[in-house]
């Protein structure tokens, strides 16, 4: 069971960083935004979002997310 959580823990990880950096610099191809994406655009709050994703992410591959469970 150990190596299923560590295996989905690190793909959830490096989809969050990279999903997390295209909202900076993309490098993949995004669809036409929908209208409350593009408020968040045109408000610049869509940095705050995608840096904690990316902070999430970070924490997630290097196993420090805890669970209070």
């Amino acid at each position: 069971m150990s190596n299923i959580v560590r295996v989905a823990r690190l793909f959830l990880g490096i989809i969050f960083v990279i999903l997390g950096l295209n909202g900076f610099h993309t490098f993949i191809p995004v669809p036409p935004f929908h209208p409350f994406i593009l408020i968040l655009v045109s408000s610049g709050y869509i940095y705050l979002i995608k840096t904690v994703e990316i902070l999430a992410g970070s924490l997630l591959l290097a196993n420090r997310a805890s669970c209070w469970a």
